[in-house]
């Protein structure tokens, strides 16, 4: 990404919102993102669902702000807990679902 402001990207390039639309609130927006909630497509399954933020980064504003937090219902419960696997799952998804979706392109 290449934008001045992260917001704008998102809000304009990639939600395809005009800058009018935002006069609605009388006062400038300085930021702001979406939230995307998505559920499992099986819930018996071990499928994590997602929440997925992404907005401009308050800090810097020419960067975004990307948080994505994931829930397995069905967790495989052994002798010990190993992480590696579900955080090797959401980097994958992160890198992969997200960054496709950032980027405005479709599988």
């Amino acid at each position: 990404m290449t934008e001045d402001h992260a917001f704008r990207f998102l809000w304009e390039k990639r939600l395809r919102g005009s800058e009018k639309e935002l006069d609605a609130f009388h006062r400038p927006v300085l930021g702001g993102g979406v939230r995307l909630v998505i559920p499992p497509t099986n819930p018996t399954a071990d499928e994590p669902g997602a929440e997925i933020r992404i907005e401009s980064f308050f800090p810097d504003p020419s960067k975004l702000f990307v948080e994505v937090l994931m829930r397995w219902s069905v967790m495989k419960v052994g002798d010990s807990l190993d992480p590696e696997p579900i955080l090797r799952q959401a980097d994958q998804f992160l890198a992969g679902e997200v960054v496709d979706f950032i980027r405005g392109g479709t599988p």
